[in-house]
């Protein structure tokens, strides 16, 4: 089953990081922390780095994700996450195609800590009403590989852009 239009499981994943970084986890997971004058601290793990903010993938081509306007940009120069977004927006598919990886490989890592049913428990409670209307998507990406629901003329498109990184 294919992830609807419009559907963006990083909602729930932002939730999430949250979450962890409350608990330590994230930092626990990550290489080095560091302050950041807007919002939250920078998580770098890396090739890449989680912020409040957004998301950035400093692999060829650098890829940011800003989590308040939901987009993905393509960038030559990583934006800070304290600054104004500059580079050329691409669609949602190939900006999750390009993070699923990294994602997956948190949470298995995450998994692996609290056990296998612990995000289920956490997003089986009370949640904001925005996480809880992607807890379905968030779901589906985990299970699935997007390019496997993507539709063919997209698939052609991003087979030179999808990064999968594998640590």
């Amino acid at each position: 089953m294919p992830l609807r239009p419009g559907r963006n499981p990083l909602v729930v994943q932002f939730w999430l990081w949250g979450l962890d970084a409350a608990s330590g986890d994230l930092r626990n997971f990550a290489q080095a922390k560091h302050p950041c004058q807007r919002g939250s601290s920078i998580y770098q793990m890396g090739a890449w780095s989680v912020h409040s903010m957004g998301l950035a993938l400093e692999k060829k081509p650098q890829l940011y994700y800003d989590r308040p306007a939901g987009l993905f940009y393509r960038c030559d120069q990583m934006p800070a996450f304290d600054g104004q977004v500059s580079g050329q927006p691409i669609h949602r598919t190939e900006g999750l195609l390009a993070v699923h990886g990294i994602i997956l490989e948190y949470e298995n890592w995450i998994s692996s800590i609290h056990g296998p049913f612990y995000r289920e428990k956490l997003l089986a409670g009370k949640l904001p009403a925005k996480v809880r209307r992607e807890v379905q998507a968030w779901k589906h990406w985990m299970k699935n590989d997007l390019l496997d629901a993507t539709p063919s003329a997209l698939r052609m498109e991003l087979s030179g852009a999808v990064l999968r990184v594998h640590h």
